[in-house]
């Protein structure tokens, strides 16, 4: 787990590649000494940190995951893994996948009552709307996100959900 924390770190630290190594080290040890959840974590991180880089082709470590935390019954667990695979097909340009994706990641996230990780799943449906030109549809969703954001204080988030309700009133 500690190991898979200092790959968190190294991402936040902008090192990716070695944030890479450092989750691949934390699926070796995870592996070795049989912690599903660690396992899963480090997976997860694995897939950020590599879409983070541009790498988006081969397999998905998010879809390991996410089998580990089904089984493990770990709603929130799921929908970080839903939300990685969404952006994952996002980037891809597979925007329906990544719709299927971030709306499983938003029903995760409300049974776990994780409501601003959920508002964040909202806010991602929204902006794949806009894509579509659904404008009607994504302003419920950026509005119910804003009312979460607003209750936080969460400025960057507010600064996101304004620019996307701009491009609903255009």
């Amino acid at each position: 787990q500690l190991t898979g924390r200092y790959a968190r770190v190294r991402f936040s630290q902008g090192r990716y590649a070695d944030a890479i190594r450092w989750a691949r080290r934390a699926i070796d040890e995870a592996e070795r000494c049989s912690d599903r959840e660690a396992l899963a974590r480090a997976l997860e991180f694995l897939d950020v940190a590599l879409v983070a880089t541009g790498d988006t082709g081969g397999d998905a470590p998010a879809a390991r995951a996410l089998e580990i935390y089904e089984q493990l019954g770990d709603w929130l667990g799921q929908g970080h893994a839903h939300n990685d695979l969404g952006i994952r097909a996002f980037y891809q340009g597979r925007w329906l996948d990544a719709y299927t994706h971030y709306d499983a990641s938003r029903a995760a996230f409300e049974r776990a009552g994780a409501l601003w990780d959920a508002a964040m799943e909202h806010a991602n449906i929204a902006e794949l709307l806009l894509h579509w030109d659904r404008s009607d549809e994504a302003e419920p969703l950026l509005l119910q996100a804003m009312r979460t954001w607003t209750a936080a204080g969460a400025r960057p988030e507010l600064a996101f959900g304004q620019e996307m309700l701009g491009q609903v009133a255009m």
